[in-house]
Protein backbone atom coordinates (compact mmCIF):
# COMPACT_ATOMS: atom_id res chain seq x y z
CA UNK A 1 0.00 0.00 0.00
CA UNK A 2 3.35 2.45 -0.33
CA UNK A 3 3.23 2.99 3.65
CA UNK A 4 6.32 1.95 5.88
CA UNK A 5 6.21 0.12 9.34
CA UNK A 6 8.70 0.74 11.67
CA UNK A 7 9.21 -1.72 15.27
CA UNK A 8 8.13 0.74 18.08
CA UNK A 9 11.91 1.89 19.45
CA UNK A 10 12.50 3.49 16.12
CA UNK A 11 8.98 4.88 15.41
CA UNK A 12 9.57 6.70 18.80
CA UNK A 13 12.73 8.12 17.13
CA UNK A 14 11.05 9.55 14.40
CA UNK A 15 10.02 12.80 14.24
CA UNK A 16 7.23 14.50 11.78
CA UNK A 17 8.33 18.10 10.24
CA UNK A 18 7.13 19.98 8.03
CA UNK A 19 9.30 19.20 4.92
CA UNK A 20 9.07 15.33 5.82
CA UNK A 21 10.40 13.19 8.43
CA UNK A 22 13.59 12.77 10.69
CA UNK A 23 15.27 10.66 13.16
CA UNK A 24 15.72 12.00 16.64
CA UNK A 25 18.90 12.18 17.80
CA UNK A 26 19.73 12.39 21.47
CA UNK A 27 22.96 13.57 21.51
CA UNK A 28 23.68 16.77 22.77
CA UNK A 29 26.06 19.21 20.51
CA UNK A 30 28.07 22.11 22.26
CA UNK A 31 25.89 24.41 20.69
CA UNK A 32 23.17 23.31 23.67
CA UNK A 33 26.23 24.61 26.00
CA UNK A 34 25.12 28.55 24.76
CA UNK A 35 22.52 30.56 26.30
CA UNK A 36 19.53 32.05 24.34
CA UNK A 37 21.69 35.36 24.05
CA UNK A 38 24.82 33.72 23.47
CA UNK A 39 23.53 32.33 20.11
CA UNK A 40 22.20 35.07 19.11
CA UNK A 41 25.38 36.62 19.58
CA UNK A 42 27.22 34.54 17.86
CA UNK A 43 24.34 34.47 14.50
CA UNK A 44 25.52 38.17 14.86
CA UNK A 45 29.25 37.69 15.00
CA UNK A 46 29.06 35.01 12.02
CA UNK A 47 26.91 37.61 9.94
CA UNK A 48 30.63 39.24 9.17
CA UNK A 49 29.53 42.75 10.64
CA UNK A 50 31.35 44.68 12.78
CA UNK A 51 31.94 44.51 16.67
CA UNK A 52 30.43 48.11 15.94
CA UNK A 53 28.28 47.15 14.16
CA UNK A 54 26.83 44.46 16.10
CA UNK A 55 26.94 46.37 19.24
CA UNK A 56 24.67 49.17 17.38
CA UNK A 57 22.13 46.41 16.27
CA UNK A 58 22.04 44.42 19.57
CA UNK A 59 21.69 48.02 21.36
CA UNK A 60 24.58 47.09 23.60
CA UNK A 61 28.13 48.02 24.15
CA UNK A 62 31.28 47.05 22.12
CA UNK A 63 32.91 46.21 25.22
CA UNK A 64 29.96 43.67 25.99
CA UNK A 65 29.46 42.02 22.58
CA UNK A 66 33.37 41.31 23.01
CA UNK A 67 32.58 39.58 26.37
CA UNK A 68 29.75 37.93 24.86
CA UNK A 69 32.70 36.73 22.01
CA UNK A 70 35.10 35.51 24.40
CA UNK A 71 32.98 33.53 26.98
CA UNK A 72 31.29 32.14 23.69
CA UNK A 73 34.23 31.16 22.45
CA UNK A 74 35.59 29.44 25.92
CA UNK A 75 32.32 27.51 26.16
CA UNK A 76 32.96 26.16 23.13
CA UNK A 77 36.75 25.99 23.44
CA UNK A 78 37.06 28.05 20.19
CA UNK A 79 40.12 30.44 19.81
CA UNK A 80 39.51 32.41 17.43
CA UNK A 81 36.75 34.19 14.88
CA UNK A 82 37.00 32.50 11.99
CA UNK A 83 36.84 29.35 13.89
CA UNK A 84 33.78 30.80 16.00
CA UNK A 85 32.10 31.18 12.23
CA UNK A 86 32.61 27.89 11.11
CA UNK A 87 31.15 26.28 13.84
CA UNK A 88 28.27 28.44 13.35
CA UNK A 89 28.30 27.41 9.47
CA UNK A 90 28.28 23.67 10.57
CA UNK A 91 25.66 23.73 13.59
CA UNK A 92 23.37 25.73 11.04
CA UNK A 93 23.35 28.87 13.15
CA UNK A 94 24.46 30.78 10.49
CA UNK A 95 23.50 31.35 6.79
CA UNK A 96 25.56 32.43 3.71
Amino acid sequence: AGRQFFCPAVAKQIVQEKGGHRVRTSRRTKISLLTSRQREMLIFLSSGSSMKEIAAAARISIKTVESHKLRIMKKLDIHNRIELVRFAFREGIAHP
